[in-house]
C-alpha cells in the first residue's frame, strides 16, 4: 500500500468525512471518492467499515484511537446504569 493510500485509510478509519478529507488534501470530493474506491480494492475490503478492521489489523490505527474517536460505550445499556 502506498503512503498516500495508508494516510487516506487512516483518515477514513478515524471517521473523517469525504468533504473534510478533500479540504485537507486539496482535492475534489469526487477525487477523494475515487481514491477511497482504489484503497478498498487495494486492501481487499468492500466497505469503509471493513477498511476500519483492516486498518487495525495492519497497524494503521489502534483500537485505542478508535475508542477516542468513536467514544464507544460498547455493551452499556441505552438507558444508563440499571436501577438508576
Amino acid at each position: 500500500m502506498r503512503r498516500k493510500q495508508r494516510e487516506l485509510a487512516q483518515m477514513i478509519a478515524l471517521d473523517r468525512g469525504v468533504g473534510e478529507i478533500a479540504r485537507d488534501l486539496g482535492l475534489s470530493e469526487g477525487a477523494v471518492r475515487h481514491r477511497i474506491s482504489r484503497t478498498l480494492r487495494t486492501t481487499g475490503t468492500r466497505s469503509q467499515a471493513a477498511l476500519v478492521g483492516w486498518c487495525v489489523a495492519h497497524g494503521v490505527v489502534t483500537v485505542e484511537e478508535l475508542r477516542r474517536v468513536y467514544a464507544c460505550n460498547c455493551g452499556a445499556p441505552a438507558g444508563g446504569p440499571a436501577g438508576g
